[in-house]
């Protein structure tokens, strides 16, 4: 592509040629072995071609990110491979990806790397053993990610699994609304804001037509361009990280990277080497390589880091164009520069752009901009994280019609609802405001009241707890006011070991977590892998189905030896620590006594060795099975807790497989099966004096959190930054009322009703 790019502007064939060279290494990353061709062995593997002469070591870890390599953890790797003097290349041989230079952002982006794929590496160089063990640090530690996604992460991804795909580019701007014409679009950001149209104007920066001056010349302006702009991307980090913290800043260290990356710089300067190119039709053509490159990736969510390549491009195009006198001509607006300015100081305004940017996003006054509207772009670009995390509602996907909105019209924009309306009328605007006031102060009590337990209006204690990995995760879920942790995912430490960990490793995990909870109980899950999250010690056969194979449970079944000696850890900690165990992905009471008898093994062999053991651990199952659901009775009797894995319960109850877009909308844990699916085991733990909890996804949903309550849940566990509004949520609630709400949700027939019921509840308040 940016071959034909660089034809298209008339460039010499030796630079087209350049060019296309360039663009090899990102595109053959996507290229899947033809003729059921076998992917080499990393072992046996020639080192790449102009890496130093010695030792080509290798390593293989699995990535766990919820969402895959992006742009973030992506930088992280990059950042991190660079500071050891080895030559380093990444494949991801399952799906036939790959060689990429691990120096190279866009080329590591290229590879495509999804959750659960396992992650190859060869290293030559002095540093090669230092750089494979740095990698594998990074995949335990989520490469810089959190092990539970950000409430922005998670909205993230369920617009990733079954939201609208980003809109298409707009064209020549539509004829201005008429007053109260509601704009549909694609919620991105949740609130409602009220304020004057700003139009962000901002040209596209295109290629001079002056001849170009020498190489040297050409290459010393590219030079300027990238500091000017790395500068203005350091201060627009700093803005951010602190009105929104570090993690979320975090985006600009990519950007910062792909200043350096070599898939831009090296090839832009070969390009103008070769055939005395002018700088900004090289630099154009390399970014536009890049995005390509991004654009051609499966995941939806990868696919929009695309749009932080362009961003980054148009802004040293822009450097480059005022070098030069200019930004240069576009046939498609007359306008140039960046923002314009909002229509009076210190007036609320709706930011309206083509597409969002991150740069947009950190130049925002809080106090001015009270929302933004898109007419294009989707809800998992880095810029509306950024805008979520700041609080702002967000719609994308608007249309043309909303840049063709006057400047200083008011707008009402609606983020729960993804809609903007124009001129909106008094009572409409009045109706917005008294609505934004509540929800900031709703959201204001609840971070004052995190800490405090949550009890419902007739007196009933609920534990809301949290979903963690590590310890600095625990540390961080008590500190938003979480009760203790309801799950801890114990994979963090299997997932990218080379052998199992030991038994003496496992307890000093395990305890490190439980003290950070200050005498919280920890609910500690069995190792939770399959064929889709693999273990090199523990082989498996690839499975056509790993979520219908042999994980979970069903694993640790299979390697009896590997189960117990996590068992006599816990069982070590529990001795100390207020510590619970439970199982995952249990299918019926045999699993379950088989468990049960290897526990008692484990015991009984610490007991025999003068180890510590408790007196008792209470012991719990996870019910993600429908079988599991639908023998619930027969299970109660044999643990302590039921804990619901609303996220599979609901794939395997609708045979709607997570992460499929075609029938994302089907996958709803608020569809009346599911519900009747988690109302039987809840009644059949009360019946049997047992708890019953939620861990999954729909715990964290505040709206959902009363019809729980009236189905019998007594206990919640989400991502720590759900807490606070989950516990308010619980205080607002009356059991009678709950019940009620219940009884009228299992009689629903569809997730959309049920939806309404719960819109109607929160209406009444």
């Amino acid at each position: 592509m940016a071959a034909a790019v660089s034809a298209s502007l008339g460039d010499p064939l030796e630079a087209v040629a350049a060019a296309a060279e360039g663009g090899l290494t990102g595109k053959a990353g996507q290229l899947e072995p033809t003729g059921g061709e076998a992917v080499p062995d990393a072992a046996t593997d020639t080192a790449p071609a102009g890496a130093p002469s010695g030792e080509t070591l290798t390593a293989a870890v699995v990535v766990r990110n919820r969402l895959g390599l992006h742009a973030r953890p992506a930088a992280t790797l990059v950042r991190t491979l660079a500071a050891y003097d080895a030559e380093v290349t990444l494949r991801v041989p399952d799906r036939g990806r790959g060689p990429a230079d691990a120096r190279s952002l866009t080329a590591v982006g290229a590879l495509g790397v999804r959750s659960g794929d396992r992650l190859e590496a060869r290293a030559e160089g002095p540093d090669a053993a230092q750089a494979l063990d740095a990698l594998r640090l990074l995949a335990q530690e989520g490469f810089g990610e959190p092990g539970e996604p950000s409430v922005q992460e998670a909205a993230t991804a369920g617009a990733r699994a079954g939201g609208p795909a980003p809109a298409p580019p707009t064209d020549v701007p539509a004829t201005a609304p008429a007053a109260g014409a509601v704009l549909a679009g694609i919620p991105a950001s949740p609130g409602v804001a009220v304020g004057a149209a700003w139009l962000l104007r901002r040209g596209l920066a295109t290629t001079p037509a002056a001849s170009p001056s020498d190489p040297e010349t050409e290459w010393e302006a590219l030079q300027a361009a990238l500091a000017a702009t790395a500068a203005d991307v350091r201060r627009s980090r700093d803005a951010v990280a602190e009105r929104a913290g570090p993690t979320e800043a975090a985006i600009f260290d990519a950007h910062l990277l792909l200043l350096e990356d070599p898939a831009l710089v090296d090839a832009t300067r070969a390009a103008v080497a070769a055939g005395r190119l002018p700088a900004p039709r090289a630099w154009a053509a390399a970014v536009d390589r890049a995005a390509a490159a991004w654009d051609a990736l499966e995941d939806p969510y990868q696919r929009a880091r695309a749009a932080d390549v362009r961003d980054v491009g148009a802004q040293v195009l822009r450097r480059l164009g005022e070098a030069r006198g200019g930004a240069g001509e576009d046939d498609r607006t007359a306008e140039r520069g960046g923002a314009g300015r909002p229509p009076a100081p210190g007036e609320p305004v709706v930011a309206v752009a083509d597409e969002l940017t991150p740069a947009d996003v950190a130049a925002f006054e809080r106090a001015t901009v009270t929302g933004v509207a898109c007419a294009r772009g989707g809800p998992t670009s880095h810029a509306v994280i950024l805008a979520r995390a700041l609080g702002l509602p967000v719609v994308v996907g608007v249309g043309a019609a909303v840049l063709a909105v006057p400047d200083h019209s008011r707008l009402l924009v609606d983020g729960d609802a993804g809609s903007v309306t124009v001129r909106p009328s008094r009572r409409a605007t009045d109706a917005a405001r008294r609505r934004r006031r509540a929800q900031e102060l709703e959201a204001a009590a609840a971070a004052r009241l995190a800490a405090d337990p949550a009890v419902t209006g007739d007196g009933t204690l609920v534990a809301v707890e949290a979903n963690v990995a590590t310890p600095e995760e625990a540390a961080a879920a008590v500190a938003a006011g979480a009760d203790g942790i309801g799950l801890l995912r114990t994979e963090f430490l299997f997932l990218d070991a080379a052998a199992m960990p030991g038994e003496d490793d496992q307890v000093a995990a395990y305890d490190a977590v439980a003290a950070a909870l200050d005498g919280r109980p920890l609910t500690i899950r069995t190792l939770d892998a399959g064929a889709d999250k693999p273990l090199p010690y523990l082989p498996l056969p690839p499975e056509r189905n790993p979520f219908l194979g042999v994980r979970g449970l069903r694993l640790g079944l299979l390697y009896p030896d590997q189960l117990c000696t996590q068992l006599r850890a816990v069982l070590r900690v529990a001795a100390r620590r207020p510590v619970r165990v439970m199982f995952p992905m249990v299918a019926d009471a045999d699993e379950v006594r088989r468990a049960l008898t290897l526990l008692g093994a484990a015991r009984d062999g610490l007991l025999a060795d003068g180890g510590p053991a408790p007196e008792r651990l209470e012991v719990g199952i996870m019910l993600e099975v429908p079988s599991a659901a639908l023998l619930a009775e027969q299970l109660a009797p044999l643990v302590d807790f039921f804990s619901v894995g609303t996220n599979d319960l609901t794939q395997y109850a609708l045979a709607a497989e997570r992460g499929n877009a075609g029938v994302a909308a089907l996958g709803d844990p608020l569809h009346p099966a599911v519900l009747r699916l988690i109302g039987r085991a809840a009644d059949a733990a009360l019946a049997a004096g047992r708890r019953v909890a939620v861990c999954g996804e729909l715990a964290g949903e505040v709206a959902a959190v009363p019809l729980l309550l009236g189905l019998g849940v007594r206990e919640l566990s989400m991502g720590a930054a759900r807490i606070a509004a989950a516990k308010q949520a619980v205080r607002g609630a009356d059991l009678a009322a709950a019940r009620r709400l219940a009884t009228a949700a299992l009689a629903a027939d569809s997730a959309a009703a049920v939806r309404r019921l719960l819109a109607d509840a929160a209406a009444r308040g």
